[in-house]
């Protein structure tokens, strides 16, 4: 408690959060509702959204939107899922669905897998949103890559809903998707989705010498990354030896003994030859056993003719990254 008075002293929120709780949950002469409303309010000022959550176990407390709002608009992904919430249900609030949606995609922008499937769940039914298949499509996609149960479940009924464009599309879209910065207050907010022991991505590499090192995109696992490979023999650490940012290749290095795939000079490739990667996309929604897909050479050079590209008509998913392209 001294430590804690210190830091709210100093304008501290995560100080004065914690002093309320003391003073909300505290026994004898210790607890005290009229300190923690005062404390929570101080924790709220400092864009905490947390008090509106907590206050409700004390008292109806007419600030708690405004604390929602504010820690929202600062960008904390939590407050906009459940201020979204709070506009879908009319829970304290006026029903508003457009008002939902757009704090969803707030939130689902940010990575919140919950807020994915919901502002999906939106586009597919039209609520709050023009409807719209392939965005509630693009939107299941990502919420089920990171284990949302629902999402999954319903990306096969929306997956026979679509023509094959459709479905290409949207699957498009998944892969383009990066996910907004996480704010400070994100980070602090144990109900926020965040770091967690899981992997924050997935993707797929290859093994360039018998010895050990291996190729993946940087934006798969950059420098500075921790990375742990699924292999026929187990589970591994590898560390990151050397990225080329030009290139988005990243050279790792595992400690074994492992055989390494053959590479060919691009000059050899010919237009229309057939090409196929065996990669992991999606694992949290398809699994972890490898998956095939085939396709052609479709031109021997890439955008605006990037020598350094090819384009291939191979069909690939979040989690090909990093993979190998095999004749």
């Amino acid at each position: 408690m001294r430590w804690n008075q210190k830091a709210a002293a100093e304008g501290e929120g995560e100080g004065a959060y914690c002093l309320a709780k003391i003073y909300a949950g505290g026994e004898g002469e210790v607890k005290d509702e009229t300190e923690a409303v005062k404390w929570y309010a101080k924790a709220a000022e400092q864009g905490d959204w947390r008090p509106a959550f907590d206050i409700k176990l004390l008292i109806p407390n007419p600030d708690a939107l405004k604390w929602y709002r504010n820690a929202a608009e600062r960008g904390n992904s939590g407050a906009q899922y459940d201020l979204a919430q709070m506009y879908s249900t009319g829970y304290r609030v006026v029903k508003d669905e457009a008002e939902a949606a757009k704090w969803y995609r707030k939130a689902a922008e940010k990575g919140s897998s919950r807020a994915q499937y919901d502002l999906g769940a939106m586009y597919l039914k039209g609520d709050g949103v023009v409807k719209d298949d392939v965005e509630a499509y693009k939107w299941f996609l990502l919420a089920g890559a990171q284990g949302n149960e629902d999402a999954k479940k319903n990306i096969p009924i929306i997956e026979r809903q679509l023509a094959a464009q459709q479905r290409a599309e949207g699957q498009r879209l998944a892969r383009a998707f990066k996910p907004g910065e996480q704010t400070q207050a994100d980070d602090a907010n144990p109900r926020v989705s965040g770091p967690q022991a899981g992997p924050q991505a997935t993707g797929s590499g290859f093994f360039i010498t018998d010895d050990g090192y291996l190729i993946t995109n940087q934006h798969v696992a950059g420098e500075g990354a921790k990375v742990r490979l699924v292999t026929a023999n187990g589970t591994i650490s590898a560390k990151v030896v050397k990225v080329d940012g030009a290139s988005d290749l990243s050279l790792l290095k595992a400690v074994g003994k492992f055989s390494a795939l053959p590479v060919t000079s691009s000059r050899t490739v010919r237009l229309g030859a057939t090409v196929a990667t065996i990669g992991y996309p999606n694992v949290g929604l398809q699994g972890f056993a490898p998956k095939l897909a085939k396709g052609e050479i479709a031109s021997l050079s890439g955008v605006q003719d990037d020598a350094r590209h090819f384009q291939i008509s191979t069909p690939l998913q979040p989690g090909n990254s990093g993979g190998a392209l095999a004749d």
